[in-house]
């Protein structure tokens, strides 16, 4: 069973790039990387612009960053936001329904 250890932030600057959020991020844990693609496995999220809205996610390696990382950045004020950044851990929600009966295909 593979266990999910994805976090959320919110309250992020509005300026930051990919770069700036990896390596904010990336002082409290590894980025979990994609099997099939090796690309880091994080989201920052867009309005319908292409704008960075301030929130994004990403999934740590190792459960050990979890407690490092809201500890350390939840609350902190960062340099060009307006507010405090909060960091949760994220609440994955299925959507529709499941049926276990109907096989996808696997990736080649």
């Amino acid at each position: 069973m593979i266990k999910i250890l994805g976090f959320t932030f919110s309250g992020l600057p509005l300026d930051m790039s990919s770069d700036d959020f990896l390596a904010l991020i990336g002082k409290y844990g590894l980025v979990m990387e994609d099997q099939d693609s090796g690309k880091k496995k994080y989201k920052m999220y867009m309005d319908d612009k292409g704008n960075f809205k301030g929130d994004a996610k990403c999934c740590f390696l190792r459960k050990e960053s979890i407690p490092l990382a809201m500890q350390m950045l939840n609350g902190t004020k960062l340099p060009g936001s307006s507010q405090k950044l909060k960091v949760e851990q994220a609440k994955f929600v299925m959507k529709g329904d499941f049926n276990p009966k109907i096989k996808t295909e696997k990736k080649k």
